[in-house]
């Protein structure tokens, strides 16, 4: 159970919500508490802050998130998406949705995996991260099957992006 449940976490992330990986392991607080501090005991998660852990080091993430089969990794990655979205909050929410929406694909809504990483583009171009919005829109393209199968506007956001991250040849 610790090993199945530090899994789940692996897809959550390096650091992580006590309650969102419970939650989506599909185990109470009661149940998952005392398992994650087994981890913790076991020096493959360290405390961060109140209600949050993280992996002590990232080859542990790593080994639990590799030995996931792929469909289940899908899966996981498209229920920390949705709750991400019940939760919706601050900007850096917009990126880890976008995240897992796209690592998510071919499970879920194509539709909303674009506009999800199309979201956190403008985001990142807010606050002039003009790389992290090319990536996103690089994704973008990619989940939607390639410049043919994305509207103009985006395909010219994702050259824009290019462009003001310096990279104008590819832009």
């Amino acid at each position: 159970p610790v090993v199945d449940l530090l899994a789940v976490a692996s897809v959550v992330g390096k650091r992580f919500p006590v309650a969102m990986a419970a939650a989506i392991g599909g185990a109470p607080a009661e149940v998952a508490v005392p398992l994650l501090d087994s981890a913790v005991r076991a020096a493959v998660l360290e405390q961060d802050e109140p209600g949050h852990l993280r992996f002590n080091h990232d080859l542990f993430r790593d080994v639990l998130y590799d030995g996931l089969p792929a469909e289940r990794r899908s899966e996981l990655h498209l229920s920390v998406a949705e709750r991400l979205e019940q939760q919706a909050g601050p900007v850096e929410t917009a990126a880890e949705i976008a995240y897992h929406r796209s690592m998510a694909w071919p499970l879920g809504d194509r539709d909303r995996a674009v506009a999800a990483l199309i979201e956190a583009a403008r985001k990142a171009t807010v606050r002039t991260a003009f790389d992290e919005a090319a990536a996103h829109l690089r994704r973008a393209v990619d989940v939607a099957g390639g410049p043919a199968a994305v509207d103009l506007a985006t395909l010219c956001e994702y050259g824009d992006a290019l462009r003001r991250a310096g990279h104008g040849e590819e832009a």
